[in-house]
């Protein structure tokens, strides 16, 4: 299984993130918001040349299968960027 690679931001676990307590939605719905925030996050890795928050490219593969616990934190870490950088970056 691929391994996905990100910065874990000491603001993010206080989203309540570090437990997976609240896991209450169908997986697919974590799949599909990650597409939607993995397709953002790498459109603005691309226009803003690499810097800023969006700094690396999230290989984020489509067809592979993350399982539950990747999904639903990267989901999660995904909002605590868009509630710090969402609005000055328009993400997602």
């Amino acid at each position: 299984m691929k391994t996905i690679t990100f910065v874990f931001l000491i603001g993010w676990l206080t989203m309540g993130c570090a437990t997976q307590s609240g896991m209450d939605r169908n997986p697919s719905y974590y799949e599909s918001q990650n597409k939607q925030y993995v397709t953002a996050w790498n459109e603005l890795f691309h226009s803003t040349g690499g810097r800023g928050p969006f700094g690396s490219y999230i290989d984020y593969q489509f067809s592979e299968d993350y399982g539950l616990d990747l999904n639903y934190e990267l989901y999660w870490y995904f909002k605590y960027i868009e509630s710090i950088y969402g609005k000055r970056y328009n993400f997602p």
